[in-house]
């Protein structure tokens, strides 16, 4: 890389860094389609896997503790009102 492309390189890896995706940087650097963002950016986006997980682990977390202990869940549907 040099001049120009290593400005537009540290541009997606600024953008990306700051939780950009990759359609956003897509537009912002001007490619013609999404594909050829992920093509040449997407050893950027690695480290997003950990954060990701880490929000799907945190929602899986607030789930269980909105549920209700199992003593108080149902036992299931009342059938012909016995």
């Amino acid at each position: 890389m040099s001049g120009i492309h290593d400005l537009r390189h540290t541009c997606a890896s600024l953008l990306a860094a700051a939780g950009a995706t990759p359609e956003a940087v897509q537009i912002h650097l001007g490619h013609s389609s999404i594909t050829v963002t992920i093509d040449r950016y997407t050893h950027l986006l690695p480290s997003d896997v950990e954060a990701l997980i880490g929000r799907l682990e945190d929602i899986r977390a607030r789930n269980l503790a909105a549920q209700p202990p199992p003593s108080e869940r149902s036992q299931g549907t009342d059938i012909g009102g016995r």
